[in-house]
């Protein structure tokens, strides 16, 4: 069985995290993904995040990618990028906006040479509108879009999600209207051009508390772990001192009962949903001060017995070690181009059809212009000579 997007080959202009993050779970799902990438554009890397010199922030989303080694700003390498081009399904990149047409390989440009050619653009804020030639990061996006202002806890400073949600979000989109954009291939046999953004991701994102928010009138603000509109629905600390999470919020009864606290039903501030969040504070230090008196490990034991949604709060470390997280194999190795293994994030995709991405042999992150030789040979014929001559201009690497 061929793998989902077996066929199907990518022209990876991307850099950072969002671009790469996309083109990632499309290797991933069997497309060709090659990197174009300038000569000469990576640095040796040392330190604790880095592996034999390339950056752990690049290995953590180019595997199961080639590398071309192309100078972009040179004829005779954009006129080499123009021949992939045309064997080609779709180019993505996340430069910014203008960029690619300064390069000459927009989509105007590109769709002129293949007609089928899909070009998807991540940028900060989007083509249209008065901030779309403003740089951005990810940090940026979350605060720009509100999401920063309802993330921490009340009275806290300003605090960005720990997961770079806006950049993630937005490569997750592209690589989704990517798919989108195939399809549609298949149907009217022409390419178009996907674009998307930091902005527009992170605004998406918040479906459920803008929706909130536009309806009631009621602007939200942060509350930690807690829920708008729910409860019990929080972090909890254990006599242990390890927290825990307890999301119950229509099984308040039976969380009562598991944790032997019945009393809190039959309470007059608690007896009815509307009084539940009301007072809900006063809820909380009734359930904060009963969750105190065992350890967390005790208290998630009875929880799972009663099926309530609960969980620890885990590290990195105990998230890995997990034995649902190593049962979904959603950490895996990578053998590395330089030696050893590296272990990185799987992939979260099951196919009934297919063979299942996150066991099959993952490829390592590329080195720097790795396979230019054998790109441009198997997909455009170059002789030895011909590359060792591009090779003296300085056109590939």
């Amino acid at each position: 069985m061929e793998e989902a997007l077996a066929g199907v080959r990518v022209l990876d202009l991307t850099q950072a995290l969002a671009g790469p993050y996309a083109t990632m779970l499309l290797a991933d799902l069997g497309a060709e993904v090659i990197k174009i990438e300038r000569p000469g554009s990576r640095r040796q890397v040392e330190g604790p995040f880095s592996y034999h010199g390339m950056d752990a922030y690049f290995i953590s989303v180019n595997r199961n990618k080639k590398s071309v080694a192309l100078d972009l700003k040179h004829p005779l390498g954009r006129e080499i990028f123009y021949e992939l081009v045309k064997v080609s399904d779709a180019v993505i990149d996340n430069f910014r906006l203008g960029v690619t047409k300064k390069l000459g390989i927009d989509y105007e440009t590109l769709s002129a040479i293949n007609p089928r050619i899909i070009c998807t653009s991540i940028t900060g804020y989007g083509s249209q509108g008065p901030y779309s030639h403003r740089p951005a990061y990810d940090l940026v996006a979350q605060a720009l879009s509100g999401a920063i202002s309802i993330t921490g806890h009340p009275g806290a400073p300003p605090a960005r999600n720990g997961v770079a949600v806006a950049d993630q979000g937005a490569g997750l989109v592209a690589a989704a209207a990517t798919i989108a954009a195939l399809y549609r291939r298949h149907v009217t046999g022409r390419g178009q051009k996907v674009e998307t953004s930091l902005l527009e991701a992170m605004m998406y994102q918040l479906a459920y508390e803008l929706a909130l928010y536009t309806i009631s009138g009621i602007l939200p603000e942060p509350i930690g772990c807690k829920h708008q509109l729910v409860i019990p629905y929080n972090a909890y600390q254990g006599s242990d001192g390890r927290y825990f999470v307890v999301a119950a919020p229509f099984l308040f009864r039976q969380l009562c009962q598991a944790i032997g606290r019945p009393d809190l039903v039959e309470d007059e501030r608690f007896n009815r949903p509307d009084r539940l969040l009301a007072n809900r504070e006063q809820l909380e230090e009734e359930l904060a001060a009963t969750f105190r008196t065992r350890p967390a490990h005790e208290w998630l034991q009875l929880l799972h017995e009663a099926d309530i949604p609960c969980g620890p709060v885990n590290n990195l470390q105990e998230a890995i070690d997990d034995p649902q997280v190593q049962a979904t194999e959603m950490v895996v190795p990578v053998t590395h181009v330089m030696g050893g293994e590296v272990r990185l994030v799987g992939v979260p995709v099951r196919m009934s059809e297919t063979p299942p991405p996150k066991r099959r042999q993952f490829t390592s992150p590329p080195l720097l212009g790795q396979h230019t030789d054998q790109v441009l040979t198997q997909l455009l014929g170059y002789t030895k000579e011909h590359l060792d001559e591009l090779r003296s201009q300085g056109v590939i690497g």
